[in-house]
C-alpha cells in the first residue's frame, strides 16, 4: 500500500493543526472551570465532526472534595467527549 498521499496530507495540515491546538491550549478549561470545560468540549466536538464518526457527550459523576475544615462536599464534573470512528 502506498502511504505517501496520506503522509503528505498530514504534513500539509501541520500549521492548521498547530493553530487549532494552540487555541485549545489557551482556553481556560481547568478541572473546576465547568464553563471553560464546556467551551473546549464544544470546540473539540466541532473539530472532530469531519471524521464522520459518532460523537456523544457523557455525564460524569460528581467528585468529592475535602474542605479546609474537614467537610466533604460534592463538586460537579464536566462532561466527557466520546468519539467512535470505525
Amino acid at each position: 500500500m502506498n502511504h505517501k498521499p496520506y503522509l503528505t496530507w498530514i504534513e500539509q495540515q501541520q500549521i492548521s493543526m498547530q493553530q487549532m491546538v494552540t487555541v485549545w491550549a489557551n482556553m481556560n478549561s481547568g478541572s473546576r472551570n465547568l464553563a471553560g470545560l464546556a467551551t473546549i468540549h464544544k470546540a473539540m466536538a466541532n473539530a472532530f465532526q469531519c471524521l464522520g464518526g459518532t460523537i456523544s457527550s457523557l455525564s460524569l459523576p460528581s467528585v468529592e472534595q475535602m474542605g479546609d475544615d474537614g467537610t466533604v462536599r460534592q463538586l460537579p464534573s464536566g462532561r466527557a467527549l466520546h468519539i467512535v470512528k470505525r
